[in-house]
């Protein structure tokens, strides 16, 4: 975290930068959640790609801060879902993480979205949070353990509820 601290400063100074949004995947997207919640002060918004975090491990923001929470249904490395992953390991559902993060953003409104091509996917979007911050779920039930597929459609799919 501290790594990264100084990289956002040194970013920042060196370049004229509107929005720092932090993504990762899997682990980097568990440290990415972290950076969410530790320097909330700093970054805009977090992408969180198949990164639950560890059972009773799930931070929340300190400072509003957005969040996109993609998880993938058949993931047995990092389940969004069922808890237990193939190794034994325990993950905080994603249904638990999200719904701490807009209790804490106080979300007024939502939306539900179903979307059938080119996966089966269901994003829940929460919206009119403070500081005009969103929460975003996203549920693939057709992947496992990956970027969202086809790549192209996977980016818009995990930035649009950002950059709107």
């Amino acid at each position: 975290i501290g790594f990264i601290n100084k990289v956002i400063d040194d970013v920042k100074r060196k370049y004229d930068i509107e929005r720092i949004i932090v993504a990762g995947i899997s682990n980097g997207g568990m440290m990415a959640q972290t950076i969410g919640c530790t320097l909330g002060h700093k970054v805009d918004a977090v992408i969180n790609i198949v990164g639950m975090q560890g059972q009773g491990m799930s931070c929340t923001p300190k400072e509003p801060v957005s969040i996109v929470m993609y998880g993938a249904k058949n993931d047995t490395v990092v389940p969004p879902i069922d808890v237990v992953a193939s190794d034994g390991y325990l993950y905080e559902p994603m249904s638990n993480t999200v719904k701490s993060w807009e209790t804490a953003l106080n979300c007024k409104n939502s939306t539900i979205t179903e979307l059938s091509h080119p996966s089966a996917i269901r994003v829940e979007h929460f919206f009119a949070c403070k500081n005009n911050k969103t929460v975003t779920s996203i549920l693939d039930q057709d992947n496992n353990h990956d970027w969202p597929k086809p790549s192209k459609w996977g980016l818009d799919l995990l930035f649009k509820p950002l950059l709107k």
